[in-house]
């Protein structure tokens, strides 16, 4: 259950406030398409965006309205969401498939066909998973590949790691430098740990 929270202070006059929270509860009931969450994002109007596995929910702080295949999405259930800095919406859904959605159009297309030309080769599939990083760019594992997405205008930026297999981002650090879990040196449930310093990137 998705649980949204609205804040009031109040207080006695000449006290600091003291806030108190109103929580309201959604659920099917109320609009949803499932009560289980599993990521959420704001866009630039207020809006919650919600990836739940029955597509992809808007909520205005009144109505929900969903998206799914038939507006343009590659599958219904959405596993993970994330917004980028110039906006856009990133869908990831099962067998690492993923959509662009804009939230201003309500258009969405394939990550190929959205970026077409413009996506390098080394972002062919399966692309393993993508990560935010708080500069605003969009980190994306592929194989011994490390991609960054900054913006429409910057594009593409990409590395790649010798020996390594299965390349997943999972953080990046205040100085920039990112950190990837790895399968190094052949095939093998285990993983290590890789830092890829900032200045690989630029």
């Amino acid at each position: 259950m998705v649980q949204f929270v609205w804040a009031i202070a109040v207080g006695a006059q000449g006290c600091p406030p003291s806030p108190l929270f109103n929580v309201a509860h959604f659920g099917t009931e109320d609009g949803l398409p499932d009560r289980q969450v599993l990521s959420l994002e704001q866009d630039q109007r207020g809006h919650i965006w919600l990836a739940t596995s029955a597509g992809l929910v808007r909520f205005d702080g009144y109505d929900f309205e969903i998206y799914t295949r038939k507006d343009g999405l590659l599958a219904d259930p959405v596993v993970r969401l994330l917004r980028d800095s110039d906006g856009l919406l990133w869908l990831e859904h099962p067998d690492h498939a993923y959509s662009i959605f804009d939230p201003l159009t309500g258009q969405a297309r394939s990550l190929a066909d959205h970026f077409q030309d413009q996506l390098p080769a080394e972002a062919s599939p399966p692309l393993l998973s993508m990560h935010w990083s708080p500069d605003g760019s969009i980190l994306l594992g592929s194989g011994n590949h490390l991609l960054s997405y900054q913006s429409a205008a910057a594009g593409f930026s990409v590395h790649t790691v010798l020996n390594a297999t299965a390349l997943v981002p999972v953080h990046r650090g205040t100085n920039g430098d990112i950190f990837c879990l790895a399968r190094m040196g052949g095939p093998g449930p285990h993983h290590s740990l890789v830092k890829i310093p900032a200045t690989a990137l630029e």
